[in-house]
């Protein structure tokens, strides 16, 4: 089973969670889960600069994905699954199974009035809170 669940945020971007078990003394290595996400993020993006970036600039991802480790610091914001944006239209940022994540997708089509019957089709984040230790043995690598 895989770990990360796409989520429609709502906006133009796509977001995918990624849910990861910590075992304390991995964590206490570490300045915080920022800096966890910032080494695993750094690495993608060494390991795959034609397809990952972490600068924000909007003017340099020219098609890359932008890995966001930034939401994992402490005073961040981001938009919880299933809450609705103050926006046009009340769009919900939407659990999606990777099936649904396809070209064209939009956002404005999950709204507070068509998402209660679209969750009760969906098997989105069923095994949320399942996603164990996958990985673990790269956090373990990356705090040595």
């Amino acid at each position: 089973m895989s770990s990360e669940t796409p989520n429609r945020g709502g906006r133009a971007g796509e977001d995918a969670e990624v849910a990861v078990q910590i075992d304390p003394a991995t964590f206490e290595k570490t300045q915080s889960l920022t800096d966890i996400a910032h080494r695993i993020c750094a690495q993608m993006a060494a390991d795959s600069p034609d397809k990952y970036i972490l600068n924000m600039s909007k003017k340099r991802r020219g098609g890359l994905i932008f890995l966001d480790y930034l939401r994992n610091d402490r005073m961040a914001t981001a938009i919880a699954p299933l809450s609705p944006r103050a926006r046009k239209g009340a769009t919900v940022s939407m659990p999606l199974t990777w099936a649904q994540v396809k070209k064209g997708l939009d956002p404005s089509r999950f709204t507070i009035r068509t998402v209660p019957p679209l969750l009760a089709k969906t098997s989105a984040w069923k095994n949320y809170g399942d996603a164990a230790p996958q990985l673990l043995g790269v956090l373990r690598k990356l705090v040595k």
